[in-house]
C-alpha cells in the first residue's frame, strides 16, 4: 500500500476522489502520511483531520477513495494477527467532537437525495437527528471503494444500526443488496464479497406498504407500472433474500430483517407498480426530507427498544 504525500492530490481532500462514493456526517477521519510500522516514532507526524460536517462547507461532504480498499484490506489482516501489521492503516476514525457520537449510519441510494440531506446538515440544527447520522452514497450502484468504506466504517462502530434508502423499485432495492452481499459472485470471489459485504444493512424506505399509504395523497403520473425487466430485477432478489433468510436461520434478528424485506418485496411484486424517493416532492419540497427524519426517528426508537431491552 502506498504512502499518502500531500503533494499528490489537493491539499483540502488528500484523497483521490474516486468515480462515485461521497461521505459526510457525524465522523473525523484522521490521516497519516509517510506512516511506517515503528508506532512510536511515526503516528503523530504528518496528521490532517478530515471533518465529516466541516467538509460540508467546500463540497458535498468527502469524496471516497481507493484508500479504503487498502484500510479494510489492513483491518483484515489485523484481525488475524497477533502483531502489528507491517503497513499501517492510512487513516483511523474517531467520533465528531461537535455534534459527539454518531446514532447510525445510512446509505443513500441516489444522490439528489444525498444532496437533500446534504443541505440539513449545513442547516446545523443539533436537534436533527440528521446531525446524529454518518451518510454515505454511491450514487447509484456503489463502487468497490464505497463499499470498502462502508463495510470499514461498521466494523469501526460495530454496535451502530446501519440502514438505507432507496427507490420503491426493483433496481433501487438491488443497489442495496450489492452493500449487503459485498457484490456479483460473478466478478469478487468469496473471500472479497465477504471483507465487502454489510449484511446488517436493513432497507427502511421507500417501501411498497408506505408508498401505498400514500396512494390516495399522490397523483396518479407519481407510480409506473414495472416493466418486465423490473419483474425480473425482483424475481432475482426474491431469490436472493430468500437464501440470505435460510442463511440467517441462527440469527434471530438478521432473519427477522429479511423476513420484513421479503414482504415488502412480495408486496412490490403483488401491486406491480414502482416509484422514485423523489415522488415525496408531490406532497411538498420539504415533505421528503421531513418522512426520511422522520422514518429515521422511528426507527432509532425501535431499535433501542430492541437492543436495550431487559433480558
Amino acid at each position: 500500500m502506498e504512502n499518502i504525500k500531500k503533494n499528490d492530490f489537493p491539499p483540502i481532500l488528500l484523497f483521490p476522489p474516486s468515480s462515485s462514493g461521497w461521505l459526510c456526517g457525524a465522523l473525523q477521519i484522521q490521516v497519516y502520511s509517510n506512516v511506517s510500522a515503528d508506532i512510536t516514532s511515526s503516528m503523530d507526524k504528518h496528521v490532517t483531520i478530515l471533518d465529516g460536517i466541516g467538509a460540508l462547507n467546500m463540497s458535498d461532504g468527502l469524496p471516497i477513495s481507493s484508500h479504503w480498499i487498502d484500510y479494510l484490506h489492513s483491518l483484515v489482516k489485523s484481525e488475524s494477527l497477533a502483531t502489528v501489521p507491517e503497513i499501517l492503516p492510512v487513516f483511523s476514525l474517531r467520533h465528531h467532537p461537535t455534534v459527539g457520537p454518531a446514532k447510525m449510519i445510512v446509505v443513500v441510494e441516489k444522490e439528489t437525495v444525498y444532496h437533500r440531506l446534504v443541505e440539513e446538515l449545513n442547516n446545523g440544527f443539533s436537534n436533527s437527528i440528521v446531525q446524529k447520522c454518518i451518510f454515505i452514497t454511491g450514487k447509484g450502484y456503489p463502487d468497490v471503494a464505497t463499499r470498502a468504506c462502508l463495510s470499514s466504517i461498521c466494523q469501526a462502530y460495530p454496535k451502530l444500526p446501519v440502514v438505507g434508502f432507496c427507490d420503491c423499485n426493483p433496481f433501487g432495492v438491488h443497489v442495496l443488496h450489492t452493500y449487503i452481499s459485498g457484490g456479483s459472485a460473478d466478478t469478487l470471489n468469496w473471500e472479497e464479497r465477504d471483507m465487502l459485504a454489510t449484511p446488517r444493512l436493513e432497507w427502511i424506505g421507500l417501501y411498497p406498504s408506505q408508498l401505498s399509504s400514500l396512494q390516495e395523497e399522490l397523483p396518479r403520473n407519481a407510480f409506473q407500472q414495472m416493466t418486465a425487466r423490473d419483474l425480473a430485477k425482483l424475481n432475482t432478489l426474491l431469490d436472493l433474500f430468500d437464501e440470505v433468510a435460510v442463511d440467517a436461520d441462527n440469527n434471530e434478528e438478521l432473519k427477522s430483517t429479511h423476513t420484513v424485506l421479503l414482504q415488502e418485496l412480495r408486496l412490490m411484486q403483488q401491486l406491480g407498480y414502482k416509484a422514485e424517493l423523489e415522488a415525496l416532492h408531490w406532497l411538498g419540497m420539504d415533505y421528503l426530507l421531513e418522512w426520511m427524519k422522520e422514518t429515521l426517528n422511528k426507527y432509532l426508537d425501535e431499535w433501542e427498544r430492541r437492543t436495550f431491552q431487559p433480558v
